[in-house]
């Protein structure tokens, strides 16, 4: 192999490896933006007041179809507050924590990109 063909295969390696960083990168960002996004979007409804109109559930008080509506979706943001955003920030954490001991790993092996 020519010593013009190595490099441009280098630099080729080389730029697979930057986009699979950035992606990683993207991707805990893409983690850390939803789990914001939903935490906010719980944080509103209950500075609101809708839980108030959770009640409907077990169909004691009849509100009208906006009350309803936003009683359900208190509801719905409670969910997912309580279900996917811990998932979603222990994900972003993990997939970091990876990236640091992949960065580590290549460090004491020698082959820093």
């Amino acid at each position: 192999m020519n010593h013009a063909s190595h490099n441009q295969q280098t630099k080729a390696e080389s730029s697979i490896a930057v986009t699979g960083r950035s992606a990683r990168r993207l991707e805990c960002r893409r983690f850390m933006i939803y789990a914001l996004l939903f935490a906010a979007l719980f944080l509103a409804a209950h500075m609101l007041g809708f839980q108030r109109y959770v009640n409907i559930i077990s169909g004691t008080n009849s509100f009208n179809i906006w009350q309803m509506v936003c009683g359900m979706l208190y509801i719905v943001f409670y969910i997912i507050f309580i279900g996917l955003v811990p998932i979603l920030l222990i994900a972003s954490a993990l997939f970091q924590a990876g990236a640091v001991v992949k960065g580590w790993f290549r460090h004491r092996n020698g082959s820093i990109p």
